[in-house]
């Protein structure tokens, strides 16, 4: 049986219409291939940071961590070149066919949590933007109670990112384990980063 995430990231290939084609997949990615079709090594950029970025299987979804970060390293290990205009479209999701994409991705897995968990880390990156930016009211004002309001926002949906988290972590055993050695090699790391004085006030 075909694996569809393993298929699509190990392709090597730039014949993206036939191959889609044959594992019935075209249908996802068609309108982003017609846009990107004259730059084939681009469109293999933007396939696999869609599917680095939104895939249950990715090794690339770094749970719990900061997600703007977390997009930043995907787009790096998609190979895009450090391009502000394609960060744009992809990280800060600006280009409509890249979301509309993804979101075909997301439905096709059919996993509402994972769903979710993306939307709403996505949604929170744009709250966090807008919180941080000059709104402003139509006369021109600084529009600092919506500031406000996005802020707040933050706030609610990282409660509800980590009951979120929380869920898809305990019914994904792999990625329960996987969860489990992150946090035990990050406390690793942490005991080793201490300074003197911490280790003898620990001791006293």
């Amino acid at each position: 049986m075909i694996n569809p995430y393993s298929s699509i990231v190990s392709y090597d290939g730039d014949e993206w219409e036939d191959f889609l084609n044959k594992i019935c997949l075209i249908d996802i990615f068609k309108e982003l291939i017609i846009k990107y079709n004259d730059n084939r090594p681009l469109l293999k950029c933007f396939i696999r940071y869609i599917m680095y970025a939104y895939s249950k299987e990715s090794n690339q979804i770094l749970i719990g961590t900061d997600w703007l970060k977390n997009k930043k390293r995907i787009f790096e290990a998609a190979g895009f070149e450090p391009l502000k205009e394609y960060e744009d479209a992809t990280v800060y999701l600006q280009d409509e066919l890249v979301l509309k994409t993804a979101k075909r991705w997301l439905d096709f897995q059919n996993e509402e949590t994972l769903s979710q968990i993306l939307v709403i880390k996505d949604l929170i990156v744009e709250m966090q933007l807008s919180a941080n930016s000059p709104i402003k009211k139509s006369s021109g004002e600084i529009d600092f109670d919506q500031k406000f309001k996005n802020a707040c926002y933050v706030k609610d949906l990282r409660l509800m990112l980590k009951d979120y988290e929380a869920e898809f972590i305990q019914n994904n055993v792999a990625l329960k384990e996987a969860y489990k050695e992150v946090s035990i090699n990050m406390n690793r790391k942490q005991k080793s980063t201490m300074g003197m004085e911490t280790f003898l006030s620990e001791k006293s």
